[in-house]
């Protein structure tokens, strides 16, 4: 890159940053998966923390030691790996994760996992620039894609929520970008070593990378197949194979996750069944347009009709990189509203930088077609900032894993010096409430069998439950409903 371009790139990177710290100081929760994420990475022997039912804690209590790196257990990275063997994760994210962590031995605090997010998200907008580039040659196009992506609300609340996505979203650019730049190029050595370091370090942050790589990687050999290349689809071929085999020698647990894991089966399952075949992409793509675009795919969607209609109409390639991302990112949606184990943007967040790139070039090609002006770049630069713009505004400046909603923070303003029961099946269930839990004078884990026991030694105390049948949960309490967000309830007993 050009001094230029290298400044107005680091222009956007900081501003990217500055957006991320800013949604970080108001994230006020965490996803239950949030809470697994510390606790995978440095609890010692157990993938659970050591909760008592029935015990009173206080602060940190048993979160204490399960997310925090003890001062004698700093870079464990044999426990980290048999951590992630016992869960449903492969392991590269947690490795680096525990690394941060290990260098604050006995702290908590999201922005450990954050400031690791923010680190990813440099890399992520410097390889995108370069994949616009490559297909635009416009220096303004390619920072306004870089610009669209990295202020749109998917991809701060990929920033902000402390998983492995955000990593996930880097191999997933770089896997594009390498691809791109030998899309019309002959294959070399260099190409075949960053191919299969890729795919291997990709497939050891999310298994979903699998789904994502095979689509884009089958279009990479349809073009290799219409240029004739045959001896180097074969190369690529093998190259893929030994990778596959290098990956299951050093992570074997790929066949217990998902043929014994209880994800691997879900998956599996749902794949295999006849019902919701498109309901899960559709319902997907809607979570996904609403963080990405503003709700504004349809629209879109019909920008790329328009725009190919008039390319038939013209005699005019349409086989090119572009619509091969376009194709794998929508075949990718489709497999995994399949078989996810619930609909949420997280799953999808890989392709946003897909999306929506897609939709700024297709927007400033029509643009310029129409308005031979040298102005005429600016349109989808300025049309995709206030989508941006206007998706933060009208979300009042915060994203889903913030989880900064007015009702939410009154609830926790009033368990401020009140007891707390957590009425939960499983100890883990806890995790829900993490939060919320520091801001109780003290709390105590209960179940079914010793629920009433414990009730009777409160009095206006909050009670908080995850399960499917409040009613039961409060059945004969003088209990008023505070707050609920999907299976969480939040009741104050009188």
């Amino acid at each position: 890159m050009k001094t230029k371009e290298r400044v107005l790139v680091g222009a956007v990177i900081i501003l990217v940053a500055i957006l991320s710290v800013f949604l970080g100081t108001r994230k006020v929760a965490y996803n239950l998966d949030e809470i697994w994420n510390y606790g995978l990475a440095n609890n010692v022997g157990n993938i659970t923390p050591k909760i008592e039912f029935g015990k009173e804690y206080s602060g940190m209590g048993p979160f204490e030691t399960y997310m925090e790196v003890e001062t004698g257990e700093r870079f464990n990275y044999v426990s980290v790996w048999q951590n992630q063997a016992h869960d449903v994760h492969p392991p590269f994210y947690y490795l680096i994760f525990h690394t941060i962590c290990s260098f604050f031995p006995n702290t908590f605090s999201k922005w450990y996992g954050i400031a690791l997010n923010i680190f990813w998200m440099v890399f992520i907008l410097i390889l995108l620039y370069k994949l616009a580039k490559e297909i635009t040659k416009s220096e303004v196009a390619s920072l306004g894609i870089i610009l669209a992506y990295g202020t749109s609300v998917i991809f701060l609340n990929t920033i902000v929520f402390i998983r492995m996505y955000t990593q996930f979203v880097f191999f997933s650019v770089a896997l594009a970008y390498l691809l791109k730049l030998y899309w019309d190029n002959e294959l070399d050595k260099k190409f075949y070593g960053w191919l299969s370091a890729i795919l291997i370090l990709g497939m050891l942050t999310h298994y979903y990378f699998l789904i994502y790589s095979f689509f884009i990687c089958v279009c990479f050999a349809i073009n290799l197949i219409m240029g004739k290349k045959f001896k180097e689809l074969r190369t690529s071929a093998i190259v893929v194979a030994c990778s596959g085999v290098f990956y299951l020698a050093i992570w074997y647990h790929i066949g217990g996750h998902l043929f014994r894991g209880y994800r691997g089966k879900q998956a599996i399952s749902q794949a295999f069944s006849l019902g919701g075949m498109f309901k899960g992409a559709k319902d997907l793509l809607t979570a996904l347009s609403s963080e990405a675009l503003w709700g504004l795919f349809p629209a879109f969607g019909l920008l790329i009709i328009a725009l190919l209609v008039l390319k038939i109409r013209n005699k005019e390639k349409i086989w090119n990189f572009e619509s091969a991302l376009l194709i794998s990112c929508v075949l990718y949606v489709l497999v995994v509203g399949k078989i996810a184990p619930f609909i949420a943007s997280r799953y999808a967040m890989n392709t946003a930088f897909g999306f929506i790139m897609i939709g700024y070039l297709v927007l400033n090609e029509l643009v310029t077609r129409l308005w031979k002006n040298k102005y005429a770049e600016c349109v989808a630069l300025l049309v995709f900032l206030v989508i941006s713009m206007g998706n933060l505004i009208t979300r009042n400046f915060t994203v889903p894993y913030c989880y900064h909603e007015d009702d939410l923070m009154a609830t926790m303003e009033l368990m401020e010096g009140k007891d707390a029961v957590v009425n939960v099946e499983e100890s883990w269930y806890g995790f829900c409430f993490f939060e919320h839990l520091l801001h109780a004078k003290s709390y105590t884990f209960v179940n079914e069998e010793m629920a009433d026991e414990v009730y009777k030694t409160k009095e206006n105390y909050m009670l908080l439950t995850y399960t499917l049948d409040p009613d039961a949960v409060v059945e004969g309490l003088d209990a008023e409903l505070i707050y609920k967000s999907g299976n969480s309830y939040y009741y104050l007993v009188h």
